[in-house]
């Protein structure tokens, strides 16, 4: 399918902005935490969960002062995504 276009992006996400967010570790050109710092700067409050297929201590400790809120380790099945998804609600109910 074709996505949608970078301002319909921004004009579904500012009525509609999503309770959760995942992004992947290995992005081109940047990594997940680093595209999360940028997206906290600008004001994103959603809860957000890193996907990775190896999980390092300097990992960890990146995403976290990046404020993520889970990470989830590939491959991951489907009892776990809802696991995580779950978690998130939970947590979101609570700020």
């Amino acid at each position: 399918g074709r996505l949608p276009s970078r301002n319909c992006q921004k004009r579904n996400s500012a009525s509609h902005p999503p309770e959760i967010d995942i992004t992947d570790e290995h992005l081109p050109g940047r990594s997940g935490s680093e595209l999360l710092k940028t997206l906290r700067e600008d004001g994103l409050e959603s809860t957000v969960f890193a996907l990775t297929g190896s999980i390092g201590e300097d990992f960890e400790v990146r995403f976290l002062v990046a404020s993520g809120d889970g990470i989830m380790l590939k491959p991951f099945n489907r009892a776990g995504l809802l696991a995580c998804l779950n978690s998130a609600k939970r947590s979101a109910t609570m700020r």
